[in-house]
């Protein structure tokens, strides 16, 4: 993220007001703006859910002191379509602003230069974030995408999640399933020669027009798989993946846990190769100074 530059955070929100108020704060001081979408008071299945506070918590300025963030209810539930339709109205069409007068009082919002997608359970280490911006600066690309830090029961239990995300992109690109970009047919066949080897990293991010953000420059902290039985177990059956998870994980994995155990994925058990205990004076200010539930985090010794 480069200096000057605009940075607008796009947020799909959906019941997770237990993390984001975390995730929020830790890029506020970073960004230009922010665009919210949520379905409020439906989960994507279109199933009734009794909304939280994140909505209230907004348009209150209890988290939006500087009026930065923007609020659209949606009936739509496709986590691609929700970021694309917040993307699209942060930074609409040229010709939608050809406007001949506009009223004083409230600010124009600030067209964005970047998109920065976050999801309401990542918290970004400012640390990180200022590395980063380094990166980006140095590294010109349409996207970038970062690996993170999950977490396992509580903040004290850290996994290092071999997968990475989009975190970064340039108006102009767009989601086609969930948090995966659109890709044309020459950049998808440039990406499936990556994984087979036969084309160089490099060649790839230049083709595809994605930088991936080494994990020593930055990472994230997500919170996904933190909380008590009740909320993994409504997560299982909210998420985009219900379809992908094992048959028996909840039993099998989470209720039969232990420090010794492998392979903790509830769909692609590798991709969790396993937690080990991060002790609360190592985490993040970010994760370390929140006032988390009782459990979600050990007392600082």
């Amino acid at each position: 993220m480069s200096e000057g530059e605009s940075y607008h955070a796009i947020y799909l929100v959906l019941n997770d007001f237990l993390l984001f108020p975390a995730s929020l704060k830790s890029v506020y001081p970073h960004i230009t703006g922010a665009t919210l979408v949520t379905s409020y008071d439906r989960d994507r299945f279109g199933r009734s859910v009794t909304p939280e506070g994140t909505v209230r918590a907004i348009l209150s300025r209890e988290l939006d002191p500087e009026r930065k963030v923007n609020v659209i209810v949606c009936t739509e539930g496709s986590e691609a379509a929700l970021r694309n339709r917040a993307m699209s109205f942060a930074r609409p069409a040229d010709h939608a602003l050809r406007i001949r007068h506009r009223e004083q009082g409230l600010p124009e919002m600030r067209r964005p230069d970047w998109f920065w997608i976050v999801d309401a359970d990542e918290i970004y280490d400012a640390d990180d974030v200022g590395r980063l911006k380094a990166f980006v600066r140095e590294h010109p690309a349409t996207s970038y995408r970062a690996t993170s830090f999950s977490y396992w029961r509580s903040w004290n239990w850290r996994i290092e999640e071999r997968s990475h995300r989009v975190i970064l992109v340039k108006p102009g690109r767009w989601f086609d399933h969930l948090r995966h970009l659109y890709l044309s047919p020459p950049a998808r066949l440039a990406r499936k020669l990556r994984h087979l080897g036969v084309l160089p990293e490099r060649a790839e991010a230049r083709l595809v027009g994605s930088q991936r953000v080494p994990p020593d420059v930055a990472m994230f902290h997500h919170g996904d798989w933190i909380g008590d039985r009740a909320r993994i177990a409504t997560k299982l059956t909210s998420s985009g993946h219900r379809d992908e998870i094992l048959d028996g994980w909840l039993e099998r994995v989470w209720d039969a846990w232990t420090p010794d155990m492998r392979d903790l994925h509830p769909f692609e058990p590798t991709m969790f190769p396993s937690a080990f205990h991060v002790p609360t004076a190592a985490l993040p200010a970010e994760v370390r100074d929140h006032e988390w539930p009782e459990g979600w985090l050990e007392p600082a010794s």
